[in-house]
């Protein structure tokens, strides 16, 4: 198949450098034709099926067969069309002819290339960093970075493993093109920083059954959120904050959250400070089932929310950020109830790590958490229950530090060091 295409590509160059001289309209027509069936044979088999091969090349080792012949395919493509930003069109003009059939004696009336296909190529020439003269100077970064990422985001949401896997390499090759902080707030007008960032959160939480894959996704976030301005940043990350429900990535928004509060206290920007500020706290520091909150499963995004606290309270004493009107929230809504919930949850994984030594390896789990684990020995249970414990451990140690600082900025006795279970009535 390779020689065949080496061979009509040759010929179609062989035969319009002729008709240079030679211009019957006829034979002008034909080559054309020619040529654009020739297109849409190398993207079909630019998407089947090499779109779902490993073509991955590390570093210092020897590029495999099929990453040589990938190579070869963009060369061959490079050869007919000059420039691939203009490969869209082509792929929509083949699915209008796909619907309305033409007569043309070259075409064979199979189904067209797809988008797909245009995100195998730009994988190869930015995930993979593949040299080619069909990528012109002339357009700028953010075009490029905007047109590319949709081509992307259908590699992520395909759900097959190894495409999935190109378009995270194609996003972080593609982040290595723009500089930090370049796009502003006016890109945000283009839907796809939203869809990509959809798409990231899903892999990330369900989607393809890969460590690495979700590893990844995560990582990108950061570099991708530099790339943007400090206008940008604040307006996507406030409108992505209220719909993450996975505590591990509101952890991580969090902490996104306070490196960037802490740049705009740094350099005095107001991007991230007073009045958009109040448009985090209330969101960030608020148990999700108050008392009720599985402390284990939201200990991510708690442990963030005491660090952004601890930091603001240590960090910004003059309160220039605006972030001291919301202490009383801070304590009502979340320092009191962590207290209470903390202290029921050690209650009752201590009253489980006791049963356990005394009922035997027979003891049924009680527990939710364990409930939701496969059978486990004796030995595994007991661990699992320490390692519960211990966390609460860590946890209750810094929210005792939260508070001192609560204290000190305030110069008012911690609630919490009060036993947060008891009552006032009589």
């Amino acid at each position: 198949m390779l020689a065949l295409y080496h061979y009509l590509v040759r010929d179609n160059a062989l035969r319009m450098s002729l008709n240079r001289v030679q211009t019957k309209l006829d034979d002008q027509t034909c080559l054309r034709e020619r040529r654009r069936v020739l297109k849409k044979n190398l993207l079909k088999t630019m998407e089947q099926p090499l779109i779902c091969m490993d073509l991955h090349f590390a570093e210092g080792k020897s590029p495999s067969l099929l990453r040589r012949i990938a190579e070869k395919l963009v060369h061959h493509l490079s050869c007919v069309c000059g420039d691939f930003f203009s490969l869209p069109e082509i792929v929509h003009h083949f699915q209008g002819k796909y619907k309305c059939p033409s007569s043309s004696s070259f075409d064979d009336g199979s189904p067209p290339p797809t988008l797909k296909s245009l995100g195998m190529i730009f994988y190869l020439v930015y995930g993979e960093q593949l040299s080619c003269l069909s990528v012109p100077s002339v357009y700028s970064q953010q075009f490029i970075f905007h047109t590319v990422l949709q081509y992307a985001d259908l590699l992520l949401r395909s759900g097959e493993p190894l495409v999935v896997h190109k378009g995270l390499l194609l996003i972080q090759g593609l982040l290595k093109h723009v500089g930090d902080s370049s796009l502003s707030m006016d890109c945000l007008d283009h839907p796809i920083h939203f869809q990509i960032f959809q798409s990231l959160i899903w892999l990330a939480v369900s989607g393809v059954n890969s460590r690495e894959f979700k590893a990844l996704s995560v990582e990108l976030w950061r570099p991708y959120l530099d790339k943007l301005h400090l206008a940008a940043r604040h307006h996507l990350l406030n409108s992505l904050l209220p719909t993450l429900e996975h505590p591990g990535l509101r952890g991580l928004v969090i902490n996104i959250v306070k490196d960037q509060i802490a740049l705009c206290l740094d350099k005095d920007l107001p991007y991230f400070l007073h009045d958009r500020l109040d448009a985090y706290l209330p969101l960030i520091w608020k148990l999700p089932q108050d008392v009720e909150t599985d402390l284990l499963e939201h200990m991510d995004s708690i442990m963030s929310a005491l660090n952004l606290a601890r930091f603001l309270l240590l960090r910004d004493r003059p309160n220039v950020s605006g972030f001291a009107k919301h202490l009383p929230l801070f304590e009502v809504q979340f320092t009191e109830p962590l207290a209470r919930a903390l202290k029921l949850s050690r209650a009752h994984y201590e009253h489980y790590e006791s049963e356990l030594s005394k009922i035997g390896s027979g003891v049924v789990a009680i527990c939710s958490v364990l409930l939701s684990m496969p059978e486990m020995s004796l030995e595994q249970r007991k661990s699992v229950i320490t390692s519960a414990i211990n966390s609460f451990d860590l946890l209750e140690s810094v929210l005792a530090r939260v508070v001192e600082c609560l204290h000190s900025f305030s110069g008012s006795p911690p609630t919490c060091e009060r036993d947060p279970l008891e009552t006032t009535d009589n």
